[in-house]
């Protein structure tokens, strides 16, 4: 099978300039393919690198929405604490008794801001088609003063 290789001729050095030049090529080569490479490296660390700061952008407008939702609800908090505790605030609790059922009112006045906070508890859950109502009576300026159609709080006369 490897008969036929006595018939080539006996191998013979290259001249020295070939040798040389087939180097520098090989090398020139080796120096293309290691850029190549550091060129694909650099795209794949500026795509991490960009990936990561999208997603960190992405993650701190989040936290910064949930951050002034808490905020502006401890306020409103602080607010109604405030409101509740002051010295100018009197309480009055009232049974009220709704389809049967026992529940109250409970009304928080502050005389020196003029505000009110009512609470309802314990009442009958509404039908679909009815709608509790709040209404004030005071010297000559009687008015509903807000309304409950879904069970989730009273709202301000509309």
């Amino acid at each position: 099978m490897s008969d036929w290789l006595g018939m080539t001729p006996n191998p013979r050095d290259p001249r020295p300039e070939l040798r040389a030049r087939v180097l520098a090529r090989a090398v020139r080569r080796r120096g293309r393919r290691r850029w190549v490479w550091l060129a694909a490296a650099a795209v794949l660390v500026l795509a991490l690198v960009g990936g990561a700061g999208y997603w960190a952008r992405e993650r701190i407008v989040a936290l910064s929405a949930d951050r002034d939702r808490l905020a502006a609800e401890l306020a409103a908090v602080r607010d109604t604490l405030g409101f509740v505790r002051g010295p100018a605030t009197r309480v009055a609790w009232i049974p009220v008794t709704t389809n049967g059922r026992l529940g109250a009112v409970t009304i928080f006045a502050d005389s020196a801001s003029r505000r009110w906070l009512v609470r309802c508890e314990g009442m009958a859950p509404n039908e679909p088609d009815e709608t509790y109502q709040i209404w004030f009576v005071t010297g000559g300026d009687d008015g509903r003063a807000g309304s409950d159609r879904d069970g989730d709080g009273v709202r301000g006369p509309r």
